[in-house]
């Protein structure tokens, strides 16, 4: 479908076109240049005067015939047609992958996006959000992917969030949006083993430790003279096996005044009770088909850090001596256990250090999960060849995250701040960042931040409800209040639609004035160009508040019935749905603005500016 004509001043970069048809930001082109070759590209901007809409657009290139990606050498000429680009073209052109991780779909296209395997275990990955906004569902979908291909996994779980991998994603909010994804409920329980702190299946610790674990494992950095009375004690008991008993032992028999205070951190070390001469060995965590969790919510963080200091270490070291298969270390709010420097150093830093740097050579693989990016040490998100960020705003995460991206522009770090909920950019598993729609879990989510994913509305709602929202919202009144300062009242409003199944796709019937309008990525596409989108707010996230009310259709069911037979369309049933609009009241005027993209809709607020 041709979208427009090409104006203006062009480059072998970038170009610029006028509309003709409805058009969205990171919409994909195509393009042929005069020598008759097509090239791919992509909407970067959109700005409109009320009467004509402009694109700027990035030339992404084409294959040539050894498959390298390049840009044309000519510039586009003006008066070019300007094409809407095919599904394949995309696929073939940006290079997704016909195998790996499916986690979701190109934003805005049904092309499912999947992440290989093997980047994950050789090259690391990152993933970066702020709070809410999904980083943990995220990291669930890998996980049942990871279980899908049988890839061990072992997960340093400090909220408890990744048991619930055991249950079925049975949530009628989720349910009906399976489909779309292609995917259906199903539980891992088969394949997950649980580790815990004084729960479950207990997590135990070696009890011989060297004199540089021990050292490390204590909260306080000790002075030279504990540390030289340290050393000597566990030297002493190097030609036997020995534990920590025998260590307090040892330094205990001393003369030195220092063995006071030594003794003190070495006995709190032994009370926490974690250090066994039956320890949770490196083979029960990674085995081949099993994801293992060790779920540390009961414990205090210098115990975390101490657990995860010592199972890091056994992990790496039985990996390079070939004693566990190659696996994927997952480590969740990773700037507790890998803070930058100058934010204090804990127990766990360097041997995550190691791993970065080291352990793609050995087939142990690194997800840092973090939702404070400017915490995590630099060199560690530097070393993770692949980039998962969610949405981000807080100007230091946004730094950092172009510091460990190469290349990574402004305009990229506003796209960033600008993704809605469940919507993802990656960078790493292609020659472009992609923009990526997760796909619904197909276990059940155990994190309380955002209790519903992707772009779905942050509380339970039944599908069988009355007025049944279509539909779901992302965007909360607080944010519609900060960006509409002044205004008089902010109500939820729920917009009639009539929903008609057809054979291969549902359309619709604007309720209010009879105009047809389509479903496009979770949210409505009317021919009527709408005014541009506003860029999203740099606050906290909140939970949706949905009470308000309803408008009533115009047009009733007869009505409907009678217009689609008169089209020659005959449905086995319509059914009434809604689509979540806030209405602003201002100074006298009201507006509607659209609840998924907050985007003011100027033509639904004219319909029913009378029914309001």
């Amino acid at each position: 479908m041709q979208l427009g004509t090409i104006t203006g001043k062009t480059s072998t970069r970038n170009f610029s076109f006028e509309a003709e048809s409805r058009i969205r930001k990171t919409d994909y082109l195509m393009v042929k240049d005069s020598e008759g070759v097509w090239s791919l590209a992509s909407i970067e901007k959109i700005t409109t005067d009320g009467t004509k809409t402009k694109a700027d657009v990035g030339v992404i290139g084409f294959r040539d015939n050894r498959g390298f990606l390049k840009t044309p050498k000519i510039p586009f000429a003006p008066g070019t047609p300007v094409f809407a680009a095919e599904n394949q073209f995309i696929k073939s052109t940006i290079g997704i992958k016909e195998s790996g991780a499916y986690i979701g779909l190109l934003d805005g296209y049904d092309l499912k996006v999947r992440l290989p395997i093997e980047n994950l275990i050789k090259k690391h990955v990152s993933v970066l959000a702020k709070t809410g906004t999904g980083k943990s569902y995220l990291t669930g979908v890998i996980m049942e992917e990871l279980a899908e291909n049988r890839t061990p996994v072992v997960i340093i779980d400090p909220h408890g969030e990744y048991f619930t991998l055991q249950s079925p994603n049975n949530k009628p909010s989720e349910m009906k949006f399976m489909p779309r994804f292609g995917i259906e409920p199903k539980s891992y329980k088969s394949m997950v083993q649980i580790f815990g702190y004084r729960m479950g299946k207990e997590i135990k610790l070696n009890s011989r430790l060297s004199a540089d674990e021990i050292a490390h494992m204590i909260p306080v950095k000790i002075p030279a003279s504990q540390k030289a009375l340290l050393y000597s004690a566990v030297k002493s008991l190097e030609d036997r096996e020995y534990t920590l008993s025998d260590v307090i032992d040892e330094v205990t028999k001393s003369k030195s005044q220092t063995r006071w205070s030594l003794l003190s951190s070495l006995e709190s070390l032994l009370k926490t009770g974690l250090f066994s001469t039956k320890p949770t060995t490196p083979e029960e965590l990674v085995q081949e088909g099993k994801i293992s969790i060790i779920d540390l919510k009961e414990a205090r963080p210098e115990i975390q850090q101490m657990i995860v200091l010592k199972f890091a270490e056994e992990l790496f070291s039985a990996r390079k001596r070939g004693k566990i298969p190659p696996f994927l270390f997952v480590l969740e709010e990773a700037h507790n256990f890998c803070p930058e420097k100058g934010l204090g150093q804990v127990a766990s830093s360097r041997i995550i250090r190691t791993i970065a740097s080291e352990g793609r050579k050995f087939g142990m693989g690194l997800m840092a999960v973090s939702q404070r990016p400017a915490n995590v040490d630099k060199n560690i998100l530097s070393q993770c060849n692949t980039q998962i960020i969610l949405k981000v705003t807080n100007p230091n995460d946004l730094k950092a995250i172009a510091d460990s991206v190469e290349g990574m522009g402004t305009g990229v770090k506003e796209d960033i701040r600008d993704l809605p909920v469940g919507v993802a950019m990656i960078v790493g598993i292609t020659d472009q960042p992609l923009i990526v729609d997760i796909r619904i879990r197909r276990s059940e989510h155990g994190g309380d931040t955002v209790k519903m994913q992707q772009r779905y509305v942050e509380e339970e709602l039944d599908s069988t409800a009355s007025p049944y929202i279509m539909f779901q919202p992302r965007v909360s009144k607080e944010e519609i209040l900060f960006r509409h300062k002044g205004a008089d009242a902010v109500d939820f409003l729920k917009y009639p639609l009539w929903r008609i199944p057809l054979k291969n796709k549902n359309i619709y019937m604007d309720g209010m004035t009879g105009e047809i309008v389509f479903e496009k990525d979770g949210s409505l596409e009317r021919s009527v160009v709408i005014s541009k989108e506003i860029p999203t707010i740099h606050n906290e996230p909140s939970n949706l508040s949905l009470s308000g009310f309803t408008l009533e259709p115009s047009i009733q069911q007869d009505s409907l019935k009678e217009k689609l037979s008169g089209w020659k369309i005959t449905p086995e049933k319509v059914e009434l749905v809604y689509y979540p609009y806030w209405l602003v009241k201002k100074k006298g005027k009201k507006i509607l603005v659209d609840a998924i993209h907050e985007r003011i809709d100027t033509h639904a607020s004219e319909s029913a500016r009378e029914r309001m």
